[in-house]
């Protein structure tokens, strides 16, 4: 009892045995942390979102990666028209971006913010499909967005479905 005491904005909380099972946010709400029975702990309000592309092939898309098929959000909203993604908090935060690619040109992508760009590489694929991408790790204030572009340097193509893909999560 005492550690959730200690904890000071903890409104609710849950002790079975020496184990803490759920506890609460200020208001009583939503929980903020669980736990099963085995111990493995589940933060079922984390920040986070995955996106992708529906559909095959895009031929030469270069500039902000379309993604319009949302998987999943919690908490981090991500726009299909302007295919950015908001989050809500600050703090420090992972993202990553991933296609596959074909043409016998370099292809850059890169992770953006309204600051500029915080993460990139390049690929080359002689031909045939490689793959391209990029993970980045990064602190942004609240209401920030966070967007993928992708430059195929030419006339290339890059997949959608389960080739490509755009995610994120609050780290701390």
């Amino acid at each position: 009892q005492d550690n959730i005491t200690r904890l000071g904005t903890v409104t609710a909380g849950t002790l079975n045995g020496t184990r803490l099972t759920d506890l609460k946010s200020t208001d009583g709400g939503e929980s903020a942390i669980t736990s099963d029975a085995s111990g493995y702990v589940k933060f079922p309000q984390l920040p986070s979102f995955w996106v992708q592309k529906s559909g095959g092939e895009l031929s030469d898309p270069s500039g902000i990666m379309p993604f319009n098929s949302v998987k999943f959000q919690n908490g981090i909203s991500f726009s299909t028209t302007t295919h950015k993604a908001t989050v809500p908090t600050a703090g420090l935060y992972y993202f990553r971006a991933f296609s596959i690619h074909k043409d016998s040109t370099q292809h850059f992508l890169g992770l953006y913010t309204s600051a500029g760009q915080f993460a990139a590489t390049h690929s080359y694929a002689a031909g045939t499909w490689g793959r391209i991408g990029i993970d980045g790790i990064i602190e942004l204030s609240a209401s920030e967005t966070v967007w993928a572009h992708l430059d195929l340097g030419g006339s290339a193509e890059w997949h959608g479905n389960d080739y490509s893909g755009f995610y994120g999560y609050l780290i701390g």
